[in-house]
């Protein structure tokens, strides 16, 4: 056999390892095994088993190429998924945020209206009652005045208190727990798919 014979054969075999064909490269090196020259049979031999040692080397280095370029791919898929739950948890803090001020303000605007409109609307009818009254009837004029003096007092009061209520309340309050219940569940959705 000629020694271009002998490079296509090797050629043959490298193609057919890769292609997972192992048996048919074994029986065409068992075909042409007779036809192997006596004074050369150990070089061919050792040239056949380098071409199959590397094709086999040639396969594991592709696996492992697939495999590292499927957990890169897993990873990036990974790393877009944390980034859309980190996305998602800000916006919910930031929506959560939102409502709490709203809510406050509300309950502020509610409280101001319920509470010191209504009773500075009547301090202020009394003291037009008064007004008129004073020509008239001058005793029930300074029980009128006398009486919203009283009702501003309370007025300035409950004004007092109710800034008072205004300040910041304890860090634990309902809105607080709302926002740790949305960021824990956030936090295992991350975990979960990270794999802790």
């Amino acid at each position: 056999m000629p020694n271009t014979s002998l490079i296509l054969v090797s050629y043959f075999l490298f193609d057919l390892i890769i292609l997972n064909k192992e048996i048919i490269a074994y029986i065409l090196l068992f075909v042409i095994s007779p036809f192997i020259p006596k004074s050369d049979f150990l070089l061919y031999i050792f040239i056949f088993l380098n071409t199959i040692t590397l094709a086999k080397f040639y396969l594991k280095s592709k696996m492992k190429e697939e495999i590292y370029i499927t957990s890169l791919d897993n990873e990036r898929k990974l790393r877009y998924e944390l980034e859309f739950l980190k996305r998602k948890l800000f916006d919910s803090l930031e929506k959560t945020e939102e409502l709490s001020i709203i809510r406050e303000r509300d309950r502020i605007s509610r409280e101001l209206h319920d509470s010191l409109g209504h009773k500075i609307t009547g301090i202020l009818f009394q003291l037009q009652a008064c007004l008129k009254l004073i020509d008239k009837d001058k005793e029930r004029s300074i029980e009128l005045l006398e009486s919203s003096i009283k009702e501003l007092s309370d007025t300035l009061k409950l004004i007092r208190e109710t800034v008072h209520k205004l300040k910041p309340k304890n860090v634990y309050d309902i809105e607080f727990i709302k926002k740790l219940l949305t960021i824990s569940s956030i936090a295992k959705q991350i975990l979960n798919i990270v794999g802790i």
